[in-house]
């Protein structure tokens, strides 16, 4: 089964994802001088950090020298009714034709990676996650200026000839699509989130610049059972119930 979502956000203080510097200015991601662009890999941080405080806080996959051993075990266990993990350890030559180990450290990481939720959805360093993400692409995106001061965190006051400028997206919605393969409750919970709460995305954060909430009565979502099915589409508040 997989799950498709056509999502929209509302931003009503603009965004910006960063590009470079020019001078004084900070200027937006764009594709040309009238596209602007939001790329998945912005997105898979929102949506990855707001899955990491559903789960309250992000997990750490470290392996120490001295959990490798009892972490091998259950590894070893898993590779003999997981097909998909013993694909991964095979890929990555963690373990031999015979399914002896080959790397300990390295196959004691990717079985921690394999049993977060997290790592599952979004992807780690031994294999990709149930996830994917389209860009965002703006046409004819309307861009204002913005003008700041630099402010010295100790004295709390403008710091002189530090004025500069930033390019800020100025639409009131924003939308992507999204396919999810697997890990649906996490995925459901941090929509909910989304949709209750809020987060931000690109630059300006502290300005409230980039603020997006998700809006459920004009997103959409589809469950297609059979890859040979065609989606049928249909509300996300249904979903998110």
């Amino acid at each position: 089964m997989i799950q498709v979502f056509k999502l929209k956000f509302q931003t009503p203080n603009g965004f910006r994802i960063g590009s470079k510097a020019e001078r004084n200015l900070l200027t937006q991601l764009r594709i040309d001088t009238e596209t602007v662009l939001i790329p998945a890999s912005s997105w898979k941080g929102v949506f990855r950090r707001v899955s990491e405080i559903v789960l309250n806080g992000s997990e750490r996959n470290a392996v120490k020298d001295g959990e490798v051993d009892a972490i091998i075990k259950d590894a070893k266990d898993l590779i003999k009714t997981d097909l998909r993990f013993r694909k991964i350890a095979e890929s990555h030559e963690l373990i031999e034709v015979n399914q002896e180990v080959k790397d300990a450290k390295s196959l004691a990481e990717a079985y921690k990676e394999y049993s977060s939720p997290i790592e599952r959805l979004y992807g780690g360093k031994y294999f990709a996650g149930y996830i994917t993400i389209s860009d965002t692409v703006i046409q004819d995106a309307e861009l204002e200026q913005r003008a700041h001061v630099t402010i010295d965190r100790k004295s709390r006051k403008n710091l002189e000839r530090h004025l500069y400028a930033e390019e800020i997206v100025n639409v009131n919605s924003i939308k992507v699509n999204v396919i999810v393969r697997g890990e649906f409750e996490l995925w459901k919970s941090t929509l909910k989130f989304l949709r209750d709460i809020g987060y931000f995305i690109g630059a300006g954060k502290s300005r409230g610049i980039g603020y997006i909430k998700l809006d459920d009565k004009e997103s959409m979502y589809a469950v297609i059972d059979k890859l040979k099915d065609r989606p049928k589409f249909d509300i996300l508040s249904k979903y998110l119930v």
